[in-house]
């Protein structure tokens, strides 16, 4: 008959030998890893979760509300805080526009009502972009609108390294087939 009390019960014979190991030695496996592997340790199951730590000794931060809430909470975390020797100051501007599906497809249709407008005799469009290519027509829309977007922010602010590249990005732009293939 099984024991009532957790301490002195046994651990039954399908579990993995890896998580028979007392918590003691697998802190000492898990020192000699990369912080990549222990995290995909704990994503295995609850054992490693609670037994294994990560190591974090520097938090990114930057004006994003989001990175703002993950350090807010890493300062609040008892023993994460205690971790942290290093802050680096991220300047990245990340935009981020939700869209919820309905919209989206309120915006471009579904490819079976979609009449691509695009003219297969066009050629190249005024920015030298060629539009043509089998590909779904929100897949073209969409290309197409990121390409107004980058041209549009282009003008703004034009002294940022980030948007030169991204004016080079937008003359080099890739055939649409070879572009859908990517994506």
């Amino acid at each position: 008959m099984a024991s009532p009390n957790p301490e002195t019960a046994e651990i039954p014979n399908h579990t993995s030998p890896a998580l028979r190991l007392p918590p003691e030695i697998v802190k000492i496996i898990v020192d000699q890893v990369p912080n990549s592997t222990i995290k995909n340790l704990r994503l295995t199951c609850r054992f490693f979760s609670e037994t294994v730590d990560l190591r974090l000794d520097r938090v990114f931060i930057s004006a994003n509300p989001r990175n703002v809430e993950v350090f807010t909470a890493i300062a609040n975390h008892e023993v994460f805080r205690a971790q942290i020797t290093e802050i680096i100051w991220d300047d990245a501007i990340l935009y981020v526009r939700p869209m919820p599906r309905s919209e989206v497809e309120a915006l471009y249709g579904s490819d079976d009502e979609y009449q691509d407008y695009v003219d297969e005799d066009e050629g190249r469009d005024e920015h030298g972009i060629d539009w043509r290519g089998d590909v779904p027509g929100w897949f073209r829309i969409g290309c197409r609108e990121n390409i107004y977007h980058i041209k549009d922010d282009r003008e703004c602010d034009l002294d940022r390294l980030s948007l030169v590249a991204r004016a080079q990005q937008v003359t080099e732009q890739m055939p649409m087939e070879e572009a859908w293939a990517y994506y």
